[in-house]
């Protein structure tokens, strides 16, 4: 087995891990959408090593080359350390179960939203979060009401809005399953999450049409939530004093160089795809020829 194998994995997670810098160069919707196709890209590519590697060591096992003849040919011509076979099919299988338990985890959110647009909760609590669903809805505590004013309760429902309008939880559920499978991308998922605060923040500004007013509104729900865990999707979620330092900022840029850098972002991100993946093809064509000589 070449070792080349494990470039498009490499590559990927490598090119996932350093994008960081784009976090603050880009609008809020433009980083959620890049960082969520990083986290795929590069998932998708550890799943077809692992997933490679495993049926290849079972394929090679003496006893199952003996009962498939098509085996017997893959051992022939693939060496395949009994370590590296292995950690690969422990690998896949750790893979499968941690990506059941998280689209588990999203059915079950989903059937949190009964229909309702908002849900209050008779609870000092003070919480606040986007279910999404069909339509999805809102859900506040009687807490956090009582520690916002009339317009910080403005803009809460705006933020948690914007979550649901801009499907926000298609981010996270992908950003999510590809933590599962690859943990290594655990600080992906974060910046995914960052950015569709962020982009919640930037919706609720444009709502209530004053940015001091959200930055405001902000820090009261974190100051007030600030000894309870913070669901995702939350008006004081990740990155509380980053978010009021760029709403304080001004309106972030969407300009045409904006638009430019998403399409240059895509365009790099589909070629290294397209170049790292010509390498599985290559081993893949290989074992076919293996398998089917005469074809």
């Amino acid at each position: 087995m070449s070792w080349t194998l494990l470039l498009p994995a490499a590559s990927g997670v490598i090119v996932a891990l350093v994008s960081g810098g784009l976090q603050r160069r880009l609008h809020p919707s433009i980083a959620a959408a890049i960082f969520t196709a990083l986290a795929a890209i590069a998932a998708i590519a550890v799943v077809a090593v692992v997933a490679f590697v495993s049926v290849l060591f079972v394929s090679t096992h003496p006893v199952v080359a003996a009962r498939v003849p098509w085996c017997g040919v893959v051992a022939d011509h693939h060496h395949l350390p009994t370590w590296a076979g292995i950690a690969a099919v422990v690998a896949a299988l750790a893979m499968v179960g941690s990506l059941g338990v998280a689209i588990r985890r999203g059915r079950v959110q989903g059937r949190m939203a009964n229909g309702q647009s908002l849900v209050i909760l008779p609870t000092d609590e003070p919480s606040a979060f986007a279910v999404p669903g069909d339509p999805g809805c809102v859900v506040v505590s009687a807490g956090m009401l009582r520690a916002l004013d009339g317009d910080e309760r403005r803009v809460l429902l705006a933020h948690e809005n914007a979550h649901l309008d801009g499907q926000h939880h298609r981010y996270l559920r992908v950003a999510s399953m590809a933590t599962a499978m690859v943990p290594v991308l655990r600080p992906l998922y974060a910046r995914v999450l960052y950015a569709t605060e962020r982009w919640a923040d930037e919706d609720a500004a444009a709502a209530v049409g004053d940015r001091r007013l959200v930055a405001r509104a902000l820090c009261r729900a974190a100051l007030a939530q600030d000894a309870y865990p913070l669901p995702a999707m939350s008006l004081a979620g990740l990155g509380v004093v980053a978010r009021v330092d760029a709403l304080l900022a001004g309106t972030p840029s969407r300009t045409r160089l904006a638009h430019a850098g998403l399409c240059g972002a895509a365009a790099t991100t589909v070629l290294a795809a397209g170049l790292v993946s010509s390498v599985q093809v290559h081993h893949l064509a290989t074992l076919a020829a293996h398998l089917c000589p005469g074809a």
